[in-house]
């Protein structure tokens, strides 16, 4: 198990075995990664971000949003963005998509955690601009 710091938690990392791994990115968001390519499960993303049961994977690839959001990663040169991995181990199986996804699909999956991102992102833009701010004073103080 490794930990790695970011701005506002830690993530931590615990080996399923050598493809796999759980990321804990905070208290409830934790999710299955593969560590190869590295894609995330759908299904722990929606477990997570404690979907209702009335929502499942297949459900958001039905979606006219999904399905503009998918064409514009076309003009990106990316390999793949999801994949459908059935000859897995029962906890392992399932349809994993590409990092860039991961919080698309989180915040459909539950208003609460597209709040929570939204925060996350406000934060970190906040933090930024003030480091910013900070790197122009000094700079200004310099030059004068």
């Amino acid at each position: 198990m490794s930990t790695s710091e970011n701005t506002t938690t830690a993530i931590v990392h615990e080996a399923i075995n050598e493809e796999y791994e759980y990321i804990q990115y905070n208290k409830q968001l934790r999710l299955i990664r593969s560590v190869k390519d590295d894609m995330y499960q759908m299904q722990s993303i929606l477990t997570a971000c404690f979907a209702p049961d009335t929502k499942h994977t297949d459900d958001w690839f039905e979606l006219n949003s999904t399905h503009e959001l998918l064409s514009e990663f076309e003009h990106v040169e990316l390999k793949k963005m999801y994949q459908d991995r059935q000859n897995l181990p029962s906890h392992l199986k399932g349809i994993y998509v590409h990092k860039f996804l991961v919080s698309s699909i989180a915040m459909w999956a539950s208003p609460r955690y597209a709040i929570y991102i939204l925060m996350l992102l406000d934060e970190l833009c906040t933090k930024q601009r003030g480091d910013m701010m900070k790197e122009d004073k000094a700079f200004r103080k310099d030059t004068t």
